[in-house]
């Protein structure tokens, strides 16, 4: 550390005139204070006693300078974005540690099952009495399962209603009895805000669906309490545009010099796309978003765009675009890695690609995903549903999901997950030597 020290000629000076000591980077009172105090001492020709102090007040200023500058850290930029990133991996386990903190018992409780299975039914019906008997929420069940109900003469309560989803903004807690598929009919429901979701294994695979029927008292009673973990499930939130007929102008001319490409498409100045797209449809996807080539027995040709930028170009059966939670799905059929539900990113993976270096790749859900279609037809599908037929040159936008949906889990969501895999999937189950012999 270097300091600037002027000198007097004599050591009557006044105290003023006298030697001082002063900081070269003086920042903040205590330095000004420090440099007062060595001020008063004669650095001319002082005693061996004035010298001792001169020589602690200096490590004293020293010492206040070092932890100063320690202190100026939080100033930095490198330091701001360390505790931008602590802080945001802190929210983060907050949010994986989250509960369903009830103020009070959930007024609305909507009750969906697997359609179709008689008895699921009947669980339904034994659910749906233990609840009413605490008489503390009313009951939704889809119109369907309402018309069941009744022809099993079930008696009839003024808590048990009919339910469609018009009204899915007043329900506060959910139920499911079935398997993958009942929960991802649920996920297509609520296509806003969706509240936490407790699943009961009654359907064929059930890794989604973690809780046993036979003590669903008891996880009722836990997860009503507000004493039960909440996995936060991201979505895609998919926008498909088409060209609209109607919006094209009269005769589409020949390109000219003063248009231009953007995004792989012709664009001009006066009348925009040729013909324009238009958006007919926002969708909030749980497992994937899969284009294929549909009925055609030709491959299908899809350009890949990240943050407005060309990726690659895809040439096969088609693509899958999936979530953490969807990565056991369809995706790891056709070749994908298994993701933990609490990230958040997207798999995109082909599906039978015409190149065997086009290997899956993972990235962050911070980006923004466009695909277009470059061959004749495409087909596109959400969580197995909302078909949609796209012509060379129609897009679809992938980006987060503001609406995430929270399911409610059994452990927490890494053994719940892990649990999953080994007893859903098998994950690296082999059989013993001595078992084929």
């Amino acid at each position: 550390d270097e300091f600037i020290i002027r000198k007097t000629s004599t050591m009557s000076a006044a105290p003023s005139q006298r030697g001082s000591l002063v900081p070269r980077d003086e920042s903040g009172q205590e330095w000004e204070d420090l440099a007062l105090a060595l001020s008063r001492v004669n650095l001319c020709e002082g005693t061996t006693p004035e010298k001792a102090i001169i020589t602690d007040l200096l490590k004293l200023l020293v010492a206040k300078r070092r932890r100063a500058g320690s202190s100026d850290m939080s100033a930095r930029p490198e330091r701001q974005l360390y505790d931008t990133v602590r802080n945001f991996n802190q929210i983060t386990a907050d949010i994986n540690a989250a509960k369903p903190l009830w103020t009070c018992c959930p007024s609305n409780i909507l009750v969906l099952k697997k359609h179709h299975d008689m008895v699921i039914t009947e669980h339904l019906r034994t659910l749906v009495m233990w609840i009413l008997e605490r008489g503390q929420s009313k009951v939704h069940v889809e119109a369907s399962v309402y018309q069941e109900l009744q022809a099993e003469h079930m008696p009839k309560c003024e808590n048990l209603l009919s339910w469609t989803s018009a009204n899915a903004d007043i329900i506060d807690f959910c139920i499911l009895l079935g398997g993958d598929g009942t929960l991802l009919h649920m996920a297509a429901l609520f296509q806003g805000i969706c509240p936490p979701v407790l699943c009961f294994a009654l359907g064929s695979l059930g890794f989604l669906t973690p809780f046993p029927f036979r003590n669903f008292d008891d996880t009722l009673t836990l997860a009503l309490d507000g004493t039960s973990s909440v996995t936060m499930r991201m979505r895609i939130q998919c926008e498909i545009f088409k060209r609209d007929p109607a919006l094209a102008p009269p005769a589409c001319a020949p390109p000219t010099d003063s248009e231009h490409v953007y995004f792989g498409r012709r664009v001009c100045p006066v009348v925009g796309e040729c013909p324009p797209l238009k958006a007919i449809g926002t969708f909030h996807v749980l497992n994937e978003v899969v284009l294929d080539r549909g009925p055609t027995p030709y491959v299908t040709r899809l350009e890949i765009f990240c943050n407005g930028k060309i990726v690659t170009t895809v040439q096969g059966d088609g693509l899958i675009i999936a979530t953490p939670t969807g990565s056991t799905a369809y995706s790891v059929a056709a070749g994908g890695s298994m993701v933990h539900p609490e990230m958040s990113c997207f798999l995109i993976t082909p599906i039978c690609p015409h190149s065997l270096s086009f290997r899956p790749i993972i990235v962050p859900s911070t980006v923004d995903l466009e695909i277009r279609v470059t061959s004749k037809s495409a087909w596109i599908s959400m969580d197995g549903r909302n078909q949609h037929e796209l012509a060379e040159g129609e897009r679809v936008r992938i980006s987060l999901s503001p609406f995430p949906v929270p399911t409610v889990s059994r452990l927490c969501a890494t053994e719940d997950w892990f649990l999953g895999l080994s007893q859903c999937l098998s994950w690296n189950a082999r059989e013993s030597s001595a078992r084929l012999l």
